[in-house]
């Protein structure tokens, strides 16, 4: 798979995202992923397989998100890396609050396709909760 390729993979797993449906973005992953996003939040910490990532992570976007997408403002990539520049926009659907932030998502997609690293991390320091 040449880099352009694994680029346009990232790009559909974050409309899947966006989508919020878990079982599509779930397809994108390899089943020995690992995740890590920035500690001193709620999802913060590493999440290890697709079914960690899925249950642990994914999951919580429906349950806790309405009117959740990404502008993506540029996918960067090279033979090992690729990195998505995007803001994220959402509302809690606890408390009707919107929030957004700046996105850096790097990521080792495989030569199959499959996302098999995830480093993310946005702006601030701390992601709203369902409580926030």
């Amino acid at each position: 798979m040449t880099p352009e390729e694994k680029a346009e993979r990232l790009r559909e797993g974050f409309d899947a995202f966006a989508r919020q449906d878990v079982d599509d973005l779930s397809r994108y992953l390899a089943d020995d992923v690992t995740w890590h996003e920035p500690s001193g939040s709620r999802i913060g910490g590493d999440y290890a397989g697709r079914k960690d990532v899925a249950e642990r992570l994914f999951a919580t976007v429906p349950k806790d998100w309405e009117e959740f997408s990404f502008d993506i403002h540029d996918v960067l990539y090279s033979a090992e890396h690729t990195m998505v520049l995007a803001n994220w926009q959402g509302r809690s659907r606890h408390t009707g609050n919107s929030y957004h932030d700046h996105l850096i998502f790097m990521a080792h997609v495989g030569d199959d396709g499959l996302i098999r690293d995830v480093w993310a991390t946005w702006s601030t320091a701390e992601t709203p909760g369902p409580q926030d």
